[in-house]
């Protein structure tokens, strides 16, 4: 057999869950912004987070 089969390693892996709770009309813009830009919820939350981040330094 030769090398393993799977996915291949990310260079920043995603190791740490999150959970935030919303309110309804807030989830629905974010659905809402997802469809749109053809994105998911994470993605869309990691990139707010990263840019309020970068603000704070």
């Amino acid at each position: 057999m030769g090398s393993k089969m799977g996915r291949p390693y990310a260079e920043h892996p995603l190791n740490h869950d999150l959970k935030v709770r919303i309110d309804d009309d807030t989830y629905v813009l974010l659905e809402r912004y997802c469809e749109k830009n053809q994105t998911n919820k994470a993605e869309v939350i990691r990139s707010l987070l990263m840019k309020f981040l970068s603000k704070q330094r």
